[in-house]
């Protein structure tokens, strides 16, 4: 034929030759010489950028190229969004982390530390897609030049693969566990130092587990046709996190897999990797607005806009504009920051518009519509759940709102750490209605560590750790997720609407009706729950009884407004609130706060659970 192949199986000179024939003679021959040499992989460019506090962060240069975005449906493990496999060409190089974000690096931005696996240089996580860009902002802000922001989806896998086109980037058999921490070597359980496993062909630790990543994209379906650049999907409520984790299988940690979540959630799995731009960009690209998802919330509510999603592919400032397009009139402050509020007074559609610009040009708007609404939930409502080992759990829901935090300076029995500050809680969640039993514990854990043993009194003897294991093994078994109530949220339903010293009133006279406290508890010690009149939104024990854990590490408040706070970043010390059986009433305010380490058991210290629906 007049073409022909071969395979060389060893580095060397091949010699064909090529002779033709016109049917009567042959041609003189024509020698070809083809040299096979050993592969030369390119070499890999590193270089190392200085954080705000003279820390460091290293960084892998990744060419331009095209490669097969997804994953086949022969590959196992392969998930439907992973499909169409799809060409893409990224047009531009880039650097890329060569580490996941430690916390050192973290902190050096941010100046304090959210992970639960603390460790300087273990990979931060518990950070949201928000705060991300929040670090983006402040690093970009300090080097005056606009080059940091998340990899797309589309550069992250590019980037994972590292030019392969097997299941994980260092093949379709190779041991897992040589290049990645995930479920079946991770023990004891959490994220583990970075770089501490192999890298990817192209010099980069930690693609496959560890913590999952961040990307900037929101989730949508893929597109059929081949794409360059691509940005993901212009509308969602979930935000992209790539690589799997030190809890994933094997199978969540392919190069094409992909998981979501809305860019709220913190996550103990879930970290960042930071992509730097060159410096040299010959093009300006118009900057796009992202003012965020359209929602529908219940009335009397502080509504946020939220335009950080909004980007600028050369890492140009952003400048941000609001303005309302249409609905009952409202007064947005500010109008020129990536987040901005409103207050709606009544129901309707509100329609916005942002715009952003990058000081050369402005983006198109982008629109966001918030319908506002009664809430779904009366607030009171009641509900149960049957737990793992056959008890009821009573709850009662606690609907969305706002209110003022801590007590005034004139309020009698005051301390310092009370500094009043506006709060919004713009989620309604379920709360005990009651504090956990020790029948309830019992049911969950196998055993009551209990001082004062009765099957409808509080438990008691639980440290703040032991509070986390209870609430780890019902989210084993349950269908929606179960927590400690945040300290804002545990005031907020103490106070029941109210803004005086007990959610029933400012009369001491009528302590003894809503409350076991010293006043009227002769035979020391807890009482069974329930005994004592509810608070306004029917919820027992809120005063009294035994202390109840919050989430939040104790920590000074904020004196400005918040919206769902979760106390501060780090810290030695737990929150619990609404004091216990030999209290005085002053220690048992609604904003009355204290705050013993998370290992500390007592008599007097039991807990009080919210329930949540769990998001798929």
């Amino acid at each position: 034929t007049a073409v022909a192949t071969f395979t060389p199986v060893e580095p060397g000179d091949y010699v064909f030759l090529l002779i033709v024939n016109d049917g009567q003679v042959n041609s003189e021959p024509d020698e070809v010489t083809v040299t096979v040499e050993e592969e030369v992989l390119p070499e890999t460019e590193e270089i190392v950028v200085e954080l705000p506090d003279g820390r460091e962060m290293e960084f892998v240069w990744i060419d331009p190229g095209t490669f097969a975005m997804g994953s086949s449906e022969s590959e196992p493990g392969h998930e439907k969004d992973e499909s169409p496999e799809h060409g893409v060409t990224i047009t531009r190089g880039f650097y890329l982390g060569k580490y996941e974000v430690t916390q050192a690096q973290w902190e050096s931005v941010m100046g304090s530390n959210p992970s639960f696996y603390v460790g300087a240089d273990h990979p931060v996580e518990q950070v949201s897609w928000n705060d991300v860009q929040e670090f983006i902002h402040l690093w970009n802000e300090a080097k005056g030049d606009s080059l940091f922001r998340l990899p797309t989806e589309a550069e992250w896998e590019y980037a994972c693969r590292a030019g392969t086109q097997t299941a994980w980037s260092f093949g379709d058999e190779n041991p897992v566990g040589d290049f990645a921490w995930y479920a079946s070597n991770n023990d004891p359980k959490g994220a583990k130092e970075v770089g501490t496993k192999l890298p990817n062909p192209w010099g980069l630790h930690d693609m496959h587990g560890n913590v999952s990543e961040w990307v900037q994209d929101r989730y949508g379906a893929y597109a059929r046709e081949d794409q360059s650049d691509p940005t993901g999907s212009a509308t969602g409520n979930e935000r992209v996190h790539r690589g799997g984790s030190y809890s994933s299988s094997s199978t969540y940690l392919r190069s094409a897999n992909r998981s979501l979540m809305p860019g709220g959630n913190r996550l103990q799995l879930t970290g960042v990797r930071i992509l730097k731009l060159k410096e040299s960009l010959q093009l300006n690209a118009h900057p796009i607005a992202d003012a965020g998802e359209d929602r529908t919330v219940p009335l009397g509510l502080v509504v946020e806009l939220d335009g950080r999603g909004s980007s600028d592919a050369d890492g140009d400032i952003l400048r941000y504009r609001w303005a309302q397009i249409n609905g009952p009139e409202v007064r947005v402050s500010p109008i020129n920051t990536p987040t901005t509020t409103f207050v709606p007074l009544e129901p309707g559609q509100y329609v916005f518009a942002l715009f952003v610009g990058d000081g050369k040009v402005e983006s198109s708007p982008a629109m966001v519509v918030i319908e506002v609404e009664e809430s779904p939930h009366a607030t009171g409502e009641a509900d149960s759940v049957d737990l793992p080992g056959g008890a009821t759990m009573e709850f009662v829901w606690i609907g969305p709102g706002a209110f003022t935090m801590g007590s005034s300076e004139q309020e009698a029995g005051r301390d310092l750490d009370e500094i009043q500050h506006p709060v919004i809680i713009s989620q309604g969640f379920f709360l005990g209605k009651y504090e956990v039993t020790q029948t309830q514990w019992e049911s969950v854990m196998g055993s009551n560590p209990s001082y004062f043993p009765g099957e409808n009194r509080p438990v008691e003897q639980v440290s703040w750790n032991d509070a986390q294991e209870f609430v780890q093994r019902l989210n084993e078994e349950m269908d929606d997720i179960y927590r400690l109530p945040t300290e804002a949220e545990w005031e907020y339903a103490c106070r029941a609407g109210t803004t005086t010293k007990w959610s029933f009133g400012n009369d001491e006279e009528l302590f003894g009706d809503y409350a076991w406290y010293e006043g009227n508890n002769s035979s020391i010690g807890t009482k069974e729950v329930g005994t004592k009149l509810p608070n306004p939104w029917g919820v027992y024990d809120m005063h009294g009884n035994v202390w109840e854990w919050c989430q939040d590490y104790y920590g000074a408040y904020v004196n400005d407004w918040q919206t769902d706070p979760g106390g501060p970043a780090s810290g030695s010390d737990q929150v619990m609130r609404g004091g216990y059986f030999g209290g005085e009433e002053q220690k048992l305010r609604s904003a009355g706060r204290a705050g013993p380490e998370p290992s500390r058991r007592a008599y007097s210290i039991g807990l009080r659970l919210v329930k949540v629906e769990r998001v798929e």
